[in-house]
């Protein structure tokens, strides 16, 4: 699974090749997160507009947007995926993360696949490994410190909203993992290659399909793996210190 990540790098950084043309003095305010956890509001990169307004989805999008045109945001989502037709928030806790090899066969996900899939931006995430008695945390990062893309689905929950706006929620998907990181965890987050995330951001390609691509290009990723001290397992703890490493 994956239950907790960061990103600290300026989307001024990273933006650019997937929101092209965007006014950055239109970007949402950014702090640097160093211990992002389920259920909080963090920015994802989503495609609005195009084949994607049959469901009205977009009432509290920023811009108005020509039912012919597709355009891209970023925007804060909340993370937990809540279906449009939940009425408890509380169901967002259990769908932080979608298994990609069942994801379209899920009555919650399987729409979301399909035609609402999202980027999140990281620059690293946290996983435990099991030692003894003891859970030792690492962070998980590109060899190269570049920000990374994870695989995302979000939906829209009108019930849930507020002020008339729908509650925006989104699911990272997730594989089992390469033979290098399943002696930390058995399960890690499907990326999206950034040359890939045009297409992935597109409505228009069969969702099972292109995970079915991300998932056979996995191996040409290179992490960078490093045991931290337990700062970061309380999840109220912020700043650079939650890399801090073990002792």
């Amino acid at each position: 699974m994956c239950g907790r990540y960061n990103l600290h790098t300026s989307p001024n950084e990273w933006v650019t090749a997937l929101l092209p043309g965007l006014d950055f003095a239109k970007l949402p305010e950014f702090r640097p997160r160093f211990n992002i956890a389920p259920t909080q509001n963090v920015p994802v990169v989503r495609q609005l507009g195009g084949p994607l307004t049959d469901d009205g989805l977009f009432a509290n999008a920023a811009i108005q947007i020509p039912e012919s045109q597709a355009v891209r945001e970023l925007s804060f989502l909340r993370w937990g995926l809540i279906p449009g037709w939940a009425k408890e928030l509380g169901i967002g806790a259990s769908m932080i993360n979608a298994r990609s090899e069942t994801a379209h066969e899920k009555t919650s996900f399987r729409k979301p696949l399909s035609v609402r899939r999202c980027l999140v931006p990281v620059d690293g995430y946290y996983e435990w490994k099991r030692v003894g008695k003891m859970k030792q945390p690492f962070h998980i990062s590109a060899a190269n410190r570049t920000t990374l893309f994870f695989a995302g689905i979000w939906d829209a929950n009108r019930s849930l909203g507020s002020n008339g706006q729908s509650l925006l929620t989104f699911s990272i998907l997730t594989m089992a993992a390469r033979s290098d990181l399943a002696e930390i965890h058995d399960r890690m987050p499907v990326f999206v290659p950034h040359e890939f995330c045009d297409v992935w951001l597109s409505a228009e390609p069969d969702g099972r399909q292109l995970l079915d691509h991300l998932l056979a290009v996995s191996d040409q990723w290179q992490f960078s793996t490093q045991p931290i001290s337990d700062y970061v397992n309380n999840a109220r703890h912020e700043g650079p210190e939650c890399l801090r490493p073990a002792p």
